[in-house]
């Protein structure tokens, strides 16, 4: 969902856009009927890492190829690194939804209609947001430190029914078309092949240029210098 603002102007100067600095956009309770409880950094890791063991020791019934691990284990990564980029006290808290800027500083690029000094530019203005929504979770612990997830039903079980309770069910869209995809080799290949074109953004803080295709491997992050 991100912020895309296009405007007409007759200055040529991408970097003279100026917008407001803050990362965190809106954050609302989703349901105010229940309860929330907040989770630090530190206890999402951990419950990431057993999280995956679980799973993999189930790897006989889930037949999943090396592709497929690394989907879900980017999914948690990502996560992880939402939740640090949000930076509220390195914790999250349940029945919460939260809007966030992933380049706190935005990116910009501009089109000349004619090749003149004083014709106008169609500028566009794009700072890639998140959505994060954290319904509930319900990792069981032990000595309260949510070091370990178990379940007894996924435990014991061969069956891939009850296994699919807790097998993350991914989509990837692409936040310039909105066509979306069921894997991740699927969007990269769109992006290079679709969008490989696309004009770079200038980045309006250390004011260089970058390419699409690099800024989405990274989260829109990029090294200032």
């Amino acid at each position: 969902m991100p912020l895309f603002q296009r405007f007409l102007t007759l200055s040529t100067d991408k970097s003279s856009i100026k917008r407001e600095k803050k990362i965190i956009e809106e954050a609302d309770i989703i349901d105010e009927k229940l309860p929330r409880e907040v989770y630090t950094l530190d206890t999402m890791k951990k419950f990431c890492y057993s999280y995956l063991n679980v799973l993999k020791q189930h790897q006989s019934t889930l037949k999943w190829g090396k592709l497929r691990w690394q989907e879900v284990e980017q999914l948690l990564d990502e996560l992880l690194a939402d939740i640090s980029h949000i930076n509220v006290n390195d914790s999250i808290a349940t029945n919460t939804s939260v809007v966030f800027n992933l380049a706190i500083n935005g990116y910009a690029r501009n089109r000349s209609f004619r090749r003149r000094d004083d014709s106008p530019c169609y500028t566009e203005w794009f700072n890639p947001r998140v959505c994060l929504s954290f319904h509930e979770f319900s990792g069981i612990s032990y000595n309260r430190e949510y070091s370990t997830f178990y379940h007894q039903e996924l435990d014991n079980s061969q069956n891939l029914k009850p296994l699919q309770m807790y097998i993350p069910k991914l989509k990837y869209s692409c936040l310039f078309c909105n066509k979306s995809y069921m894997n991740m080799s699927d969007i990269w290949r769109h992006l290079k092949g679709e969008h490989v074109n696309e004009q770079p953004f200038l980045c309006l803080k250390c004011k260089k240029e970058h390419l699409v295709s690099e800024l989405t491997g990274t989260r829109w992050a990029h090294s200032c210098s």
